[in-house]
């Protein structure tokens, strides 16, 4: 239906088939594969749906253009249908996150539990279930995100409600938990740190090295008579032989082939395939549309992009961007921080580093999807914090330690010593907090800031703790010694008794004060304690040393020649076709590049075209535009497009597809759009002729910075030959049209596609 009624004018453009006819038997399809009757009924199948519908399409060969708008019309109906579908007095409710939420005389049960879910119930006045059914596939590769999430349901019934939860599952799933909350409730491992120190760590900083057993051990003791522990948290329901969990209360729960049956006194309440599909995430659609410049990051600076906790219904979960002379390291990202980035005009690439405070799942799980969805992200951490990370999410996931360590290149953060990154002076410390937990200070350009991260900053329970022999004298005085020294204090402020309590950072003298924001508290907390609240949002970004007063900053010493150098490196760098390059091969690439600017509007070539350079995108959008045989122009704004040389025989291209030498032989390029599910989705569109440009920044909705690369490519040549020099081109909007018309200037929103 939302195929039928979107894209009417889209009818009539396919040769020799009825638009209307192939949205009915795309709909046929698409229902016939999920068995989804009615959007309401079973677990996921509306997200399940706009997947297959797109799969569906791909398979119809019909034109890119339109497959991506009846895509995106079709994921827009199944989202609009399930909001219209959440109703919460419904008894089985698909949560916005993901999962189904079932109600019953037991008590609400959910299937699935991703991320974040205990917020869709808070948010919409349900109560936080109780029992929660682990699907078989505890984690989805195809969104990077736990569907097996029960720490924060755990600790919310726990510590807020009093309660304890219900996991149903089977024998080996058990033990699969019990191990992932070894990780992350208490340290019950013993960790010699070390090996963390650098060599030129200082006898001080090692006396003052956290005893981490013992400090965990002080936070799981009894509290309130109740011991803090897995037991204490949560109790599991097994599956018996015949693939059945009774929940009490004349309530079951059947593993039925492909799906879970959820009865009660025998009768059908809810069935839902065992396999979760998570929902696209969460977007405000495509923002960077009338947006009248980029944003430009600042030398040294900070973006935050949640400030939030894992309880907060509101609120995102803390994270944010440090910025380095143009370039991102994201601390503890949130989950979907991708899209978040993409959505404010930010390519990936411009992130090429994280920063992983602890194992927690509101600081952990956007970590693990950014290093599992991007390519070869750094990791900085402490190798206590690294080696917990890893056994978690092998668990979780199922994959070995020894294939995860190759998604991400790693960092070791050094304890007593400076560690660098792009210039900037990172300096790493222990917080105190339930597991192990990795605060720092930040130099850069004679500015500074310092996060707490997780930490009970209370000088009352540290003295106590020193006195109880908990912390050694020279731990607990280098915790009493917090830097409020620097120029950006970023603090936190979550729920006692594990976080600072708000009431000490109210009573910091008043110069402090106006230099800090709190971070890890809920909005309505923050206004009411009269102290400043870490804004979100890249028009909040907190710029510490701006472009015109980077003089003082290392790499911008002997008159900015090493930032200009160290500037176009990272845009060669940052696309696929120049990764490896050595430092001898980096030199040559400077010596032949060129700075280039272009007006917003101005076309950077078309069809037919010669072209000796590769342009590859410093700073700006490009837009291209590519016609098919019937002269119909697909804008392709929303899509990266990657060259390859398609004929008869012929020659290995950029991407390993084959080429051909010949003349007049038909160019195509492979289209790739993250799409409305942010699942790659590729079809091929051809261009008879000329140049081709094309973007191997894998961004999707914008081509924007940080090692896009345009290659212009003549059929009369192959694919692989050399280039007279390489272009740097930025500080301006790009725009062409394939077919030579004139290019409205892409700014213009009747000039974008929906």
């Amino acid at each position: 239906q939302g195929l039928k009624v979107s894209f009417p004018q889209a009818r009539g453009q396919v040769a020799g088939r009825s638009f209307r006819r192939l949205a009915r038997r795309t709909a046929g399809k698409v229902m016939g594969r999920t068995g989804a009757t009615g959007i309401r009924r079973g677990s996921g199948r509306t997200s399940r749906a706009s997947h297959t519908a797109r799969r569906v399409l791909r398979e119809e060969r019909v034109h890119p253009a339109i497959e991506i708008a009846a895509t995106r019309a079709a994921h827009e109906y199944f989202a609009e249908a399930r909001t219209r579908a959440f109703n919460k007095d419904d008894r089985v409710l698909h949560l916005p996150r993901g999962g189904v939420y079932v109600k019953t005389a037991a008590g609400p049960v959910q299937i699935g539990s991703p991320p974040e879910t205990i917020k869709d119930s808070v948010s919409n006045g349900l109560p936080v279930p109780t029992h929660f059914v682990i699907p078989l596939e505890r984690f989805s590769l195809h969104d990077g995100l736990s569907v097996s999430e029960v720490e924060f349901p755990a600790y919310f019934n726990f510590f807020i409600l009093g309660k304890c939860i219900d996991i149903v599952t089977t024998a080996t799933g058990e033990q699969i938990i019990r191990d992932v909350f070894a990780e992350t409730l208490v340290c019950e491992r013993e960790c010699s740190l070390e090996a963390e120190f650098g060599r030129f760590a200082g006898d001080e900083s090692r006396d003052a090295a956290p005893d981490i057993s013992r400090e965990s051990a002080y936070f799981s003791a009894p509290k309130n008579a109740k011991p803090i522990n897995v037991d204490a948290l949560m109790h599991f329901t097994h599956f018996d032989s015949a693939g059945i969990a009774d929940l009490g209360s004349g309530v079951t729960i059947a593993h039925e082939g492909s799906h879970f049956v959820v009865r009660e006194e025998g009768e059908e309440v809810c069935r839902c395939p065992t396999v979760i599909m998570l929902p696209p995430p969460p977007s405000a659609g495509p923002r960077w549309a009338s947006k009248t410049s980029l944003f430009k990051p600042p030398v040294f600076g900070v973006t935050v992009l949640g400030a939030s906790h894992g309880f907060d219904a509101q609120g995102a979960t803390s994270g944010f961007v440090i910025w380095v002379h143009g370039r991102g390291i994201c601390v503890d990202p949130p989950p979907h921080t991708i899209e978040a980035l993409r959505q404010e005009g930010i390519a990936p690439r411009q992130i090429g580093a994280v920063i992983l405070t602890h194992c927690h799942a509101d600081h952990d799980a956007g970590t693990f999807q950014k290093l599992l969805m991007e390519t070869r992200v750094t990791l900085m951490t402490t190798l206590t914090i690294r080696d917990s990370f890893l056994r978690k999410y092998s668990r979780i996931t199922g994959l070995d330690v020894a294939f995860l360590e190759q998604l991400f290149d790693y960092r070791p953060a050094k304890l007593g010593q400076p560690n660098f990154w792009r210039g900037a002076e990172f300096r790493f410390f222990y917080a105190l907090h339930t597991i192990p937990c990795a605060g720092f200070e930040v130099f850069c350009g004679g500015r500074s800031l310092v996060y707490s991260a997780d930490t009970l900053n209370d000088p009352k329970r540290i003295r106590d703790m020193r006195d109880e022999g908990v912390l050694s004298g020279a731990r607990a005085q280098q915790l009493l010694d917090f830097p409020w020294g620097h120029d950006l204090i970023l603090h936190e402020a979550g729920v006692p008794p594990i976080h600072t309590p708000i009431a000490v950072l109210k009573e910091l003298p008043l110069e402090v004060r106006e230099r800090l924001l709190l971070i890890h508290i809920s909005e309505k907390d923050a206004m009411a304690s009269g102290l400043r609240y870490a804004r979100v949002g890249i028009e909040h970004t907190v710029r510490l040393v701006d472009s015109g007063a980077a003089a003082d900053c290392p790499a911008h010493a002997a008159g900015g020649q090493f930032a200009d150098a160290a500037e176009a490196l990272d845009a060669v760098l940052a696309s696929d076709l120049f990764r490896g390059l050595s430092i001898a091969d980096a030199s040559e690439v400077l010596l032949m590049a060129r700075a280039r600017t272009f007006k917003a509007g101005e076309m950077v070539g078309s069809a037919g075209s010669r072209s000796e350079a590769l342009l590859v995108i410093s700073e700006g959008v490009v837009r291209v535009d590519i016609p098919d045989e019937a002269n119909l122009t697909a804008r392709l704004a929303a899509v990266n497009v990657r060259a390859h040389a398609r004929g008869e025989g012929g020659s290995r291209g950029h991407s390993g597809e084959e080429g051909s030498d010949s003349e007049g032989s038909r160019w195509e390029s492979e289209t790739t759009s993250m799409g409305p599910s942010s699942a790659p989705t590729s079809r091929r569109s051809s261009a008879q002729g000329g140049n081709l440009l094309f973007n191997t920044n894998p961004m999707s909705r914008r081509n924007s910075a940080a090692g896009g690369v345009l290659a212009g490519l003549s059929p009369t040549r192959r694919a692989s030959s050399n280039f007279a020099h390489i272009d740097i081109i930025g500080h301006g909007m790009l725009g062409h049209d394939a077919t030579g018309r004139e290019s409205p200037s892409p700014f213009m929103p009747e000039a974008l596609p929906e």
